[in-house]
Protein backbone atom coordinates (compact mmCIF):
# COMPACT_ATOMS: atom_id res chain seq x y z
CA UNK A 1 0.00 0.00 0.00
CA UNK A 2 1.21 3.38 -0.43
CA UNK A 3 0.78 6.13 1.87
CA UNK A 4 -1.52 9.13 1.55
CA UNK A 5 2.07 10.82 2.75
CA UNK A 6 4.37 9.67 0.32
CA UNK A 7 1.22 10.45 -2.42
CA UNK A 8 0.69 13.78 -1.37
CA UNK A 9 4.73 14.20 -1.40
CA UNK A 10 5.14 12.67 -4.82
CA UNK A 11 2.14 15.00 -5.95
CA UNK A 12 3.49 17.99 -5.08
CA UNK A 13 6.58 17.65 -7.07
CA UNK A 14 4.52 16.35 -9.86
CA UNK A 15 2.85 19.69 -9.99
CA UNK A 16 6.17 21.48 -9.99
CA UNK A 17 7.23 19.30 -12.90
CA UNK A 18 9.15 17.45 -11.63
CA UNK A 19 9.40 14.01 -14.28
CA UNK A 20 10.10 11.22 -11.64
CA UNK A 21 7.29 12.09 -9.33
CA UNK A 22 4.88 12.41 -12.36
CA UNK A 23 6.10 8.74 -13.34
CA UNK A 24 5.91 7.44 -9.99
CA UNK A 25 2.10 8.65 -9.90
CA UNK A 26 1.59 7.09 -13.29
CA UNK A 27 2.71 3.72 -12.82
CA UNK A 28 1.04 3.83 -9.57
CA UNK A 29 -2.41 4.38 -11.41
CA UNK A 30 -1.77 2.03 -13.79
CA UNK A 31 -1.40 -0.27 -10.76
CA UNK A 32 -4.89 0.44 -9.74
CA UNK A 33 -2.73 1.67 -6.24
CA UNK A 34 -4.12 5.49 -5.88
CA UNK A 35 -7.53 4.26 -6.73
CA UNK A 36 -10.34 4.80 -10.11
CA UNK A 37 -9.36 8.59 -10.14
CA UNK A 38 -5.57 7.39 -10.40
CA UNK A 39 -6.50 4.94 -13.01
CA UNK A 40 -8.04 7.46 -14.72
CA UNK A 41 -5.08 10.43 -14.46
CA UNK A 42 -2.45 8.04 -15.20
CA UNK A 43 -1.96 8.56 -19.18
CA UNK A 44 -1.94 12.08 -18.51
CA UNK A 45 0.92 11.81 -15.89
CA UNK A 46 3.00 9.85 -17.68
CA UNK A 47 2.41 12.20 -21.03
CA UNK A 48 3.56 15.04 -19.07
CA UNK A 49 6.73 12.64 -17.58
CA UNK A 50 7.25 11.65 -21.15
CA UNK A 51 7.08 15.52 -22.21
CA UNK A 52 10.23 16.13 -19.82
CA UNK A 53 12.17 13.86 -21.31
CA UNK A 54 11.26 10.82 -18.76
CA UNK A 55 12.60 7.03 -20.27
CA UNK A 56 10.46 5.13 -18.06
CA UNK A 57 7.17 7.22 -19.08
CA UNK A 58 7.94 7.37 -22.69
CA UNK A 59 8.25 3.29 -22.53
CA UNK A 60 4.89 2.62 -20.86
CA UNK A 61 3.28 5.11 -22.48
CA UNK A 62 4.77 4.02 -25.85
CA UNK A 63 4.15 0.71 -24.94
CA UNK A 64 0.15 1.54 -24.08
CA UNK A 65 -0.22 3.15 -27.39
CA UNK A 66 1.00 0.07 -29.34
CA UNK A 67 -1.23 -2.02 -27.11
CA UNK A 68 -4.00 0.11 -27.06
CA UNK A 69 -4.42 -0.23 -23.52
CA UNK A 70 -6.51 2.74 -21.82
CA UNK A 71 -5.89 4.30 -24.75
CA UNK A 72 -6.82 4.14 -28.69
CA UNK A 73 -4.46 1.83 -30.52
CA UNK A 74 -1.74 4.20 -31.95
CA UNK A 75 1.74 2.08 -33.22
CA UNK A 76 3.05 5.17 -34.81
CA UNK A 77 2.73 7.48 -31.36
CA UNK A 78 3.93 4.50 -29.46
CA UNK A 79 6.76 4.49 -31.54
CA UNK A 80 7.73 7.73 -32.02
CA UNK A 81 7.60 7.69 -27.76
CA UNK A 82 9.61 4.48 -27.68
CA UNK A 83 12.37 5.81 -30.32
CA UNK A 84 12.49 9.24 -28.45
CA UNK A 85 13.67 7.23 -25.45
CA UNK A 86 15.75 4.54 -27.46
CA UNK A 87 17.83 7.45 -28.71
CA UNK A 88 18.67 8.70 -25.46
CA UNK A 89 20.16 4.86 -24.67
CA UNK A 90 17.20 3.23 -22.89
CA UNK A 91 17.42 -0.53 -23.49
CA UNK A 92 13.97 -1.72 -22.84
CA UNK A 93 12.53 1.35 -25.29
CA UNK A 94 15.42 0.03 -27.63
CA UNK A 95 13.95 -3.78 -27.78
CA UNK A 96 10.42 -2.56 -28.41
CA UNK A 97 11.37 -0.22 -30.76
CA UNK A 98 13.39 -3.02 -32.88
CA UNK A 99 10.28 -5.46 -31.92
CA UNK A 100 8.04 -2.40 -34.12
CA UNK A 101 10.89 -2.03 -36.80
CA UNK A 102 10.99 -5.96 -37.35
CA UNK A 103 7.01 -5.97 -38.25
CA UNK A 104 6.67 -2.66 -39.64
CA UNK A 105 4.24 -2.17 -37.02
CA UNK A 106 3.76 2.34 -37.05
CA UNK A 107 7.12 2.63 -38.50
CA UNK A 108 8.56 1.27 -41.56
CA UNK A 109 9.77 -2.66 -41.66
CA UNK A 110 13.63 -2.47 -41.70
CA UNK A 111 15.10 -6.09 -40.09
CA UNK A 112 18.45 -4.50 -40.21
CA UNK A 113 17.69 -1.50 -37.97
CA UNK A 114 15.36 -3.76 -35.90
CA UNK A 115 18.74 -5.95 -35.63
CA UNK A 116 21.02 -2.88 -34.43
CA UNK A 117 18.63 -1.83 -31.65
CA UNK A 118 18.12 -5.19 -30.36
CA UNK A 119 22.20 -4.92 -30.95
CA UNK A 120 22.16 -2.50 -28.43
CA UNK A 121 19.65 -3.10 -26.19
CA UNK A 122 21.66 -6.88 -25.73
CA UNK A 123 25.30 -4.97 -25.45
CA UNK A 124 23.95 -2.86 -22.22
CA UNK A 125 22.85 -6.83 -20.79
CA UNK A 126 18.82 -7.04 -21.80
CA UNK A 127 18.15 -10.22 -22.01
CA UNK A 128 14.72 -9.63 -24.00
CA UNK A 129 17.17 -7.98 -26.52
CA UNK A 130 19.64 -10.52 -26.49
CA UNK A 131 17.01 -13.62 -27.04
CA UNK A 132 15.81 -10.93 -30.26
CA UNK A 133 18.68 -10.91 -31.78
CA UNK A 134 19.78 -14.23 -31.53
CA UNK A 135 16.81 -15.48 -32.83
CA UNK A 136 17.50 -12.61 -35.83
CA UNK A 137 21.07 -14.52 -36.25
CA UNK A 138 19.76 -18.06 -35.89
CA UNK A 139 16.91 -17.18 -38.71
CA UNK A 140 20.02 -15.00 -41.23
CA UNK A 141 16.96 -11.75 -40.57
CA UNK A 142 18.65 -8.57 -41.17
CA UNK A 143 22.27 -9.94 -40.35
CA UNK A 144 24.34 -12.78 -41.69
CA UNK A 145 23.54 -16.10 -40.44
CA UNK A 146 25.41 -16.98 -37.93
CA UNK A 147 23.53 -19.90 -35.86
CA UNK A 148 26.26 -20.36 -33.24
CA UNK A 149 26.16 -16.78 -32.19
CA UNK A 150 22.88 -16.55 -32.34
CA UNK A 151 22.48 -19.65 -29.66
CA UNK A 152 25.30 -18.17 -27.94
CA UNK A 153 23.34 -14.76 -27.47
CA UNK A 154 20.33 -16.95 -26.07
CA UNK A 155 22.95 -18.93 -23.72
CA UNK A 156 23.65 -15.76 -22.14
CA UNK A 157 20.16 -14.94 -21.45
CA UNK A 158 18.52 -17.98 -20.13
CA UNK A 159 21.57 -18.34 -17.63
CA UNK A 160 20.60 -14.33 -16.60
CA UNK A 161 17.27 -16.13 -15.68
CA UNK A 162 15.49 -14.97 -18.45
CA UNK A 163 11.80 -17.05 -18.95
CA UNK A 164 11.82 -17.18 -22.63
CA UNK A 165 15.39 -17.77 -22.82
CA UNK A 166 15.12 -20.63 -21.05
CA UNK A 167 12.55 -22.13 -23.32
CA UNK A 168 14.32 -21.16 -26.59
CA UNK A 169 17.43 -22.75 -25.58
CA UNK A 170 15.59 -25.90 -24.62
CA UNK A 171 14.48 -25.72 -28.71
CA UNK A 172 18.30 -25.04 -29.80
CA UNK A 173 19.62 -27.85 -27.52
CA UNK A 174 16.72 -30.31 -28.39
CA UNK A 175 16.73 -29.58 -32.18
CA UNK A 176 20.86 -29.46 -32.44
CA UNK A 177 20.49 -25.81 -33.95
CA UNK A 178 23.39 -23.95 -33.17
CA UNK A 179 24.76 -25.82 -30.52
CA UNK A 180 25.38 -29.72 -30.56
CA UNK A 181 21.94 -31.60 -29.94
CA UNK A 182 21.51 -32.37 -26.43
CA UNK A 183 17.98 -33.76 -24.71
CA UNK A 184 19.23 -34.09 -21.00
CA UNK A 185 19.93 -30.50 -21.61
CA UNK A 186 17.07 -29.39 -23.12
CA UNK A 187 14.81 -31.09 -20.43
CA UNK A 188 16.71 -28.98 -17.74
CA UNK A 189 16.21 -25.59 -19.76
CA UNK A 190 12.34 -26.61 -20.10
CA UNK A 191 12.37 -27.59 -16.43
CA UNK A 192 13.42 -23.99 -15.55
CA UNK A 193 10.88 -22.17 -17.82
CA UNK A 194 8.55 -24.21 -17.38
CA UNK A 195 8.15 -23.98 -13.99
CA UNK A 196 8.39 -20.21 -14.41
CA UNK A 197 5.03 -20.56 -15.93
CA UNK A 198 5.95 -20.82 -19.53
CA UNK A 199 3.23 -22.88 -21.04
CA UNK A 200 5.30 -23.64 -23.98
CA UNK A 201 8.13 -25.21 -21.70
CA UNK A 202 5.34 -27.17 -20.02
CA UNK A 203 4.47 -28.90 -23.32
CA UNK A 204 7.61 -29.61 -24.57
CA UNK A 205 8.93 -30.68 -21.38
CA UNK A 206 6.14 -33.02 -20.72
CA UNK A 207 7.10 -34.71 -24.13
CA UNK A 208 10.95 -35.19 -23.21
CA UNK A 209 9.82 -36.61 -19.81
CA UNK A 210 8.65 -39.29 -21.77
CA UNK A 211 11.90 -39.91 -24.24
CA UNK A 212 14.28 -42.29 -22.36
CA UNK A 213 16.84 -40.03 -24.67
CA UNK A 214 16.81 -37.27 -22.32
CA UNK A 215 17.11 -39.60 -19.06
CA UNK A 216 15.05 -40.90 -16.35
CA UNK A 217 11.06 -41.18 -17.93
CA UNK A 218 8.65 -39.85 -15.55
CA UNK A 219 4.50 -40.18 -16.49
CA UNK A 220 3.27 -38.85 -14.27
CA UNK A 221 5.37 -35.43 -14.47
CA UNK A 222 4.46 -35.53 -17.88
CA UNK A 223 0.74 -35.48 -17.03
CA UNK A 224 1.39 -32.95 -14.62
CA UNK A 225 2.80 -30.51 -16.90
CA UNK A 226 0.29 -31.73 -20.08
CA UNK A 227 -2.26 -30.40 -17.90
CA UNK A 228 -0.52 -27.40 -16.72
CA UNK A 229 -0.05 -26.35 -20.38
CA UNK A 230 -3.49 -26.84 -21.15
CA UNK A 231 -4.10 -23.61 -19.31
CA UNK A 232 -2.11 -21.39 -21.53
CA UNK A 233 -3.01 -18.73 -23.38
CA UNK A 234 -2.57 -19.92 -27.20
CA UNK A 235 -5.42 -21.74 -28.68
CA UNK A 236 -3.81 -24.23 -30.53
CA UNK A 237 -1.16 -24.99 -27.41
CA UNK A 238 -4.17 -25.67 -25.32
CA UNK A 239 -5.94 -27.96 -27.66
CA UNK A 240 -2.49 -30.07 -28.61
CA UNK A 241 -1.71 -30.25 -24.55
CA UNK A 242 -5.38 -31.84 -24.07
CA UNK A 243 -4.83 -33.72 -26.78
CA UNK A 244 -1.76 -35.15 -25.27
CA UNK A 245 -2.88 -35.31 -21.66
CA UNK A 246 -5.52 -37.74 -22.66
CA UNK A 247 -3.83 -39.82 -24.53
CA UNK A 248 -1.35 -39.85 -21.83
CA UNK A 249 -3.84 -40.27 -19.28
CA UNK A 250 -5.39 -43.52 -21.03
CA UNK A 251 -1.88 -44.88 -20.70
CA UNK A 252 -1.91 -44.80 -16.78
CA UNK A 253 -3.40 -45.78 -13.97
CA UNK A 254 -6.32 -44.16 -11.88
CA UNK A 255 -3.86 -43.36 -9.04
CA UNK A 256 -1.15 -42.09 -11.25
CA UNK A 257 -4.03 -39.48 -13.01
CA UNK A 258 -4.96 -38.19 -9.25
CA UNK A 259 -1.25 -38.35 -8.73
CA UNK A 260 -0.66 -35.69 -11.73
CA UNK A 261 -3.84 -33.92 -11.07
CA UNK A 262 -2.80 -32.72 -7.77
CA UNK A 263 1.05 -32.15 -8.01
CA UNK A 264 -0.58 -29.60 -10.89
CA UNK A 265 -3.20 -28.31 -8.61
CA UNK A 266 0.09 -27.77 -5.99
CA UNK A 267 1.92 -26.28 -8.98
CA UNK A 268 -1.37 -23.89 -9.58
CA UNK A 269 -1.48 -22.88 -5.84
CA UNK A 270 2.23 -21.72 -5.59
CA UNK A 271 2.17 -19.77 -8.64
CA UNK A 272 -1.28 -18.01 -8.39
CA UNK A 273 -0.47 -14.84 -9.70
CA UNK A 274 1.58 -15.98 -12.06
CA UNK A 275 0.64 -15.28 -15.78
CA UNK A 276 0.87 -18.53 -18.02
CA UNK A 277 2.77 -17.56 -21.34
CA UNK A 278 2.82 -19.38 -24.35
CA UNK A 279 5.59 -19.58 -26.38
CA UNK A 280 5.52 -20.00 -30.41
CA UNK A 281 8.30 -22.12 -31.03
CA UNK A 282 6.93 -25.22 -28.93
CA UNK A 283 6.38 -28.44 -31.27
Amino acid sequence: PVSPETVAALSREAENGNADAQFRLGVLGLAKKLGDEGRRDAVAMLQKAADGKHNGACFVLGTLYVRGALVKRDPVKGAALLRSAADRGDPKAQNALGQLVLKGDGVPRDAAGAARLFGRAAKAGLPAAQVNLGILYIQGVGVSADQRRGAALIRQAATSGFRGAQFNLGVLLESGIGTAKDPVAARKWYSLAAEKGSAGAQFNLALLLLDPAAGKTDPVGSLKWLLLAAKGKTPGLRQKSETAALELARRLSKSQVAQAGEAAMEWARRHQSLDMVDAGAAR
